[in-house]
């Protein structure tokens, strides 16, 4: 992981590194959103199915209070209406967030496909007559390589556009209920441990083979 950071650091420029920045503050933004649909999802229906949850619960009693302790039906209801427009809003930012993601990875990829290609177009016709230039492993490097390593990029934007959306729900279900998400946090490390250790070599042995059959 830490390797791939190092080698995406050296190819891309300060411009691009400032826009990834910008979507991972965007990322937080849109996890926030979305714990928030989560945890107030579950007052809803908390709420619709027991009404005295708004006084059992610390989240649904300060909502209470803050709209002026009315009635059940409407409070019940102005929850409801609140939490479509929490929705309506997650919905259309996230939106936004992967627009603007997309637009950053094929942009840039595109951009490094022309630059590579106006590199070797600049190279001398000795350079392709060189023994360890072969033309199939230059094509790669221009559509295959470029491709997988935007996909690469785009995977772990991804990635930690989900970490930190699993970081704010799992807070939030630490809070509602330690030992549960204690269990679940333990059964989710052995799974990744045993992707890690079972897998990773299988799918980095399949990439590799992929990558020198493809020239």
């Amino acid at each position: 992981m830490f390797q791939i950071i190092k080698k995406l650091n050296v190819l891309l420029d300060k411009k691009q590194k400032t826009t990834m920045a910008g979507l991972m503050f965007l990322m937080v933004i849109g996890a926030f959103l979305q714990t928030a649909g989560v945890g107030l999802l579950v007052q809803v229906v908390n709420i619709v199915i027991d009404p005295d949850a708004i006084r059992k619960s610390r989240i649904a009693s300060t909502i209470y209070s803050w709209f002026g302790s009315p009635d059940y039906e409407t409070f019940a209801v102005t929850i409801m209406v609140l939490l479509i427009a929490t929705f309506i809003v997650k919905n259309l930012f996230l939106y936004v967030q992967q627009k603007l993601t997309f637009a950053f990875i094929y942009t840039n990829q595109f951009r490094t496909s022309e630059r590579m290609m106006r590199n070797y177009l600049r190279r001398s016709y000795e350079f392709y007559l060189r023994a360890d230039t072969d033309t199939a492993v230059v094509q790669r490097s221009i559509t295959s390589d470029v491709n997988n390593m935007y996909a690469l990029i785009l995977a772990l934007l991804q990635m930690m556009s989900d970490g930190v959306v699993s970081l704010f729900i799992i807070t939030y279900c630490f809070l509602t209920n330690g030992t549960m998400t204690i269990l679940l946090a333990v059964v989710m490390v052995l799974l990744m441990v045993g992707v890690k250790v079972v897998l990773k070599p299988i799918m980095y042995k399949a990439g590799k083979d992929n990558q020198d059959y493809y020239s």
